[in-house]
């Protein structure tokens, strides 16, 4: 996210709330050039070094780790991230040999299964605690991790 509303000022949203009620195309560009204007003396830029790959699967486990309870897609991470979803694709799969939606899931199952171990939540408590939209992709992707299901391993942590 480049701006968010507690960061802009009362003239850009003045001008914002203005550029809908302007009585004509003229003042409509005015009231943008205001905006635009502020917006962009708000930004602060910064280079990013592209040849810099471990930097960059670096700040993606950062992000992961920190995120991973979050919807992620490759398009938000690369968002976050300011750089392209290709390059990020092949940065990740180069450096991580593993692609992006594969350790997502396997950081989500992680965290399932150490829920499983320390607490009493129920398997649907759990998938969506840890990030999974849906009951039916926490059982695909923990099987896909762990090799059983999550009620298996649940009751392997039982004996």
């Amino acid at each position: 996210t480049l701006f968010r509303s507690q960061n802009i000022s009362e003239e850009t949203a003045a001008a914002f709330g203005k550029i809908v009620t302007a009585e004509n195309n003229l003042s409509q560009i005015g009231y943008i050039y205001i905006a635009l204007s502020d917006l962009l003396n708000s930004l602060t830029l910064r280079k990013l070094n592209y040849n810099d790959d471990e930097n960059i699967s670096q700040r993606v486990i950062e992000y992961i780790a920190a995120n991973f309870k979050e919807s992620i897609t490759l398009e938000t991470l690369s968002a976050e991230l300011g750089i392209s979803k290709s390059y990020l694709s092949h940065v990740f799969s180069e450096q991580l040999n593993i692609h992006f939606r594969t350790y997502l899931g396997a950081v989500r199952a992680e965290h399932c299964a150490e829920l499983m171990r320390t607490t009493s939540k129920s398997l649907t408590e759990i998938a969506f605690e840890g990030g999974f939209e849906s009951q039916r992709s926490f059982n695909r992707v923990f099987k896909e991790h762990f090799g059983v299901s999550p009620s298996e391993y649940k009751k392997g942590l039982l004996h």
